[in-house]
């Protein structure tokens, strides 16, 4: 019965979402919304022991969070020289000193992070309980292997590796940065490159061109894996790579904090496409309705229409979000006059 339920409200708000779009209307603040019909949901299937059991999870992990950052905060002194003393160790490693680093890191997280989603998918449909998988379907063809490393190899690190070598420009200062400047440089560094990819998306899924040629390749499976955060188009590619470093040289972050943001990022990534929700999951942690997670996201891929950030739920009430729409009708009013 809850899992019938389950489907239901998936079904009616997928509706929804395909209705307003169709309306042409500028869908704003659905995120917030959506927290709180996924809490009037289980509050309706009553209090079973596995959604107590649930609530339970992730009210410690919530609790646990709130005690680190507390302990950070009041034990300022000793969390700096935990981090300096991390940072005087990897400063002098050859491999943090080299310019490719941060390629090949980014690189490697994103292969241990889809390794680790590719064990969970094995074992899903055996242990898994249905209430944490958003998808029923028990194909797994998305994981075949498709020339995404190739791709990632040839478009991605072997042009920087190569621009590295001709212009290297690393340089690891001496003294790390604070505990909670680090925090704040991460955090930062992940709400700018979430914004400017947010309108890039935006941009993908507005114009019938850009979608056709550089995004269709990312919404090709009807099932969402792991796998598909990295099924992208050679350009849309080159477009969220972009959006990353350019976040990382406007917030000015420091090169540990740069790693730090290389690990949380790709993580993040990969599990918005994983099409699991657990309670331990920052979708769950996150209040209000703040994180995004992977409920909302096969929900954009369901219907391509809202959440086009991929961290960030304010992102989507932003009005630089309908910025390329409102060029789009100016320019066919323009047209028009001048016809």
């Amino acid at each position: 019965q809850a899992k019938s339920e389950s489907c239901d409200e998936l079904s009616l708000e997928i509706t929804s979402l395909s209705l307003v779009r169709l309306k042409g209307s500028a869908v704003s603040c659905m995120s917030f919304q959506t927290s709180s019909r996924h809490f009037k949901h289980r509050h309706a299937m009553g209090w079973s022991r596995q959604v107590l059991w649930d609530f339970v999870i992730t009210v410690s992990v919530r609790v646990l969070i709130v005690a680190a950052f507390t302990t950070m905060c009041l034990r300022r002194n000793h969390a700096d020289a935990f981090v300096q003393n991390a940072w005087d160790d990897l400063r002098v490693r050859w491999w943090f000193q080299h310019d490719t680093f941060e390629p090949v890191l980014a690189t490697t997280s994103f292969a241990f992070w889809m390794a680790l989603w590719y064990a969970v998918d094995l074992v899903a449909y055996a242990h898994i309980p249905t209430r944490y998988r958003l998808q029923t379907s028990e194909s797994m063809h998305q994981w075949k292997p498709q020339g995404h490393v190739a791709q990632e190899v040839l478009l991605y690190l072997a042009p920087l590796a190569m621009y590295d070598h001709v212009k290297p420009r690393r340089v690891l200062p001496p003294d790390a940065p604070t505990a909670l400047a680090c925090l704040a440089q991460v955090m930062c560094s992940l709400l700018l490159y979430d914004c400017l990819f947010a309108i890039f998306h935006r941009a993908m899924h507005s114009h019938p061109v850009l979608y056709r040629r550089v995004h269709a390749k990312h919404h090709h499976n009807a099932v969402v894996r792991a796998r598909d955060a990295v099924r992208v188009s050679a350009l849309e590619q080159l477009v969220d790579v972009s959006c990353s470093i350019l976040a990382l040289k406007l917030t000015g972050s420091h090169p540990l904090s740069r790693a730090i943001h290389n690990i949380v990022i790709t993580f993040l990534i990969t599990e918005l496409h994983s099409g699991y929700s657990f309670p331990w999951s920052f979708e769950s942690v996150v209040p209000y309705g703040l994180y995004l997670g992977p409920t909302k996201h096969v929900l954009h891929h369901s219907v391509n229409a809202p959440y086009y950030a991929k961290v960030f739920a304010v992102l989507e009430c932003m009005p630089s979000m309908d910025v390329l729409r409102v060029c789009k009708h100016t320019s066919r009013g323009w047209s028009a006059r001048r016809a």
